[in-house]
């Protein structure tokens, strides 16, 4: 769910329980579980775990169970608007980068075999450079590596 959907969903959820239009415990779970539901769509899931062991929303009064939804609602929108929400959601793009270079390298074995054949067969009668051994295919894979990495390390014994 976009961060802007939720909030606007928060919001409303909010307007309602400040209306306080509920004439049963009933509805008010009912608002509960919608609240959860958004929360867990934008990354906020901790917060409805957090309701999950509250108190407050075991007790049989209506009012204090839509003022501790109110104020979960309240948290939830002050977090999204803070920069500590969108570091939180910046995690998952912290994650997909953290798996390019493995894609990277991917690439790069998997297409290795048209850049030793092209070395192979050179033009104008150009001395060719053949990968004979796998020393020649560390060397050539060694240098090949540094054009997207900066800490290239040599095998080690």
């Amino acid at each position: 769910m976009e961060q802007q959907q939720a909030l606007k969903l928060l919001n409303s959820i909010l307007s309602e329980i400040e209306t306080e239009d509920f004439s049963s415990l009933r509805e008010v779970d009912g608002k509960i579980k919608e609240t959860r539901m958004v929360l867990s769509g934008c990354n906020l899931q901790f917060l409805s775990d957090e309701m999950n062991s509250d108190l407050d929303f075991s007790t049989n009064s209506r009012r204090v169970r839509l003022e501790a939804l109110a104020n979960y609602v309240r948290s939830a929108i002050r977090y999204m608007a803070t920069e500590t929400g969108q570091n939180h959601q910046n995690i998952q793009s912290i994650e997909q980068r953290d798996e390019e270079p493995f894609k990277i390298v991917e690439h790069i074995c998997t297409r290795f075999h048209l850049i030793a054949k092209q070395l192979s067969s050179r033009y104008a009668d150009r001395e060719t450079l053949l990968c004979e051994d796998e020393y020649d295919v560390q060397d050539l894979l060694h240098a090949i590596l540094h054009l997207h990495f900066d800490d290239i390390r040599k095998e080690e014994w």
